[in-house]
């Protein structure tokens, strides 16, 4: 007998085993699909999986880009604006006009103290007159030199280079040298001058003669002593420092005195020095031929001075 005729006589005899193939064959059929959307679904997952790694891996790129392009900008920053922000020459640039200063030193401060008690009499600066040690270092400290700068960098302070003192070409360093000098140095030049007058007989009795002083002194030196007064003080009010004194009791004493030991930030002052001698090559000789002015260049006459332009000569030259 065929099997297919046999399995044809056990339904008719047994109807039940007729359900139970069909059962099976429907689970059968049932787990078919089963697979294939476990398979389905297990192909979702998978391309969902990949869709998400390749969004975390554009995310990273992104971010790695835009980090790189960050870099590159700071970089290019830095490099072009001297280091802002992460200079001192940057800060002052945003504080000060124009100075060619900045394009050829750059300045770097440290923590230091300022000691202003009245009675540190060892210190060098507070030494009277006659003292070589005090009178050369207050000679060093101050030294006023003359530099140069070119006319573009003149013509970026607001001032015409036409009216500038220019340093000849037939002297051999070109033709666009105009004499300049470092206004702190001024400062502190007119700060040495002031001590050479509140010890007038010291300094300038000799010349003067016996019983000369700052109140019957010649109007030249009058001029500079009022100038120098007026200058410091200027400069005080314009920038004044953010420091403040507290006041403290002292042994013996009834009243509090006020504490100008102070912590500050500064500048080191011997690497200018060391900066305006490196760059100065004009002798007072030199100062002294640059006084007679070509005719293509304007005489600027100083605001409220008497005309007697060559009795100052002595005076400034100092």
């Amino acid at each position: 007998m065929a099997a297919n005729d046999e399995v044809v006589m056990n339904d008719l005899i047994d109807p039940t085993t007729k359900a139970s193939r069909s059962m099976s064959s429907e689970g059968e059929r049932l787990m078919s699909q089963d697979e294939e959307t476990f398979m389905e679904d297990d192909h979702i997952a998978s391309r969902f999986n990949r869709s998400n790694s390749l969004k975390r891996s554009l995310r990273y790129s992104l971010f790695a880009n835009s980090l790189l392009l960050f870099i590159v900008m700071m970089g290019t920053v830095v490099w072009v604006t001297d280091g802002w922000p992460f200079t001192w020459n940057m800060s002052l640039r945003r504080n000060n006009p124009y100075s060619p200063w900045l394009d050829e030193w750059k300045f770097d401060f440290h923590d230091d103290e300022i000691n202003g008690t009245m009675w540190d009499l060892d210190s060098i600066f507070r030494q009277l007159p006659g003292n070589p040690e005090g009178d050369a270092e207050w000679e060093r400290v101050t030294a006023l030199s003359l530099i140069t700068f070119k006319a573009e960098q003149l013509k970026k302070m607001g001032r015409n280079p036409r009216e500038a003192a220019k340093v000849p070409p037939e002297w051999g360093h070109g033709d666009d040298e105009y004499v300049a000098s470092l206004d702190v140095q001024h400062l502190l030049h007119c700060l040495w001058r002031l001590r050479a007058y509140i010890f007038f007989p010291y300094y300038f009795e000799p010349d003067l003669g016996p019983g000369s002083n700052t109140m019957n002194m010649p109007w030249q030196h009058k001029a500079h002593c009022l100038h120098c007064l007026d200058v410091i003080l200027q400069d005080l009010r314009c920038r004044p420092n953010v420091v403040v004194n507290t006041w403290e009791f002292i042994d013996g004493a009834q009243r509090p005195f006020v504490d100008v030991r102070n912590k500050v930030q500064c500048v080191n002052h011997n690497a200018i020095l060391d900066w305006q001698k490196k760059k100065t090559y004009l002798s007072m000789e030199d100062y002294q031929a640059l006084r007679s002015r070509p005719d293509s260049v304007f005489q600027i006459k100083p605001v409220g001075v008497d005309p007697q332009l060559d009795n100052l000569e002595k005076v400034w030259s100092e």
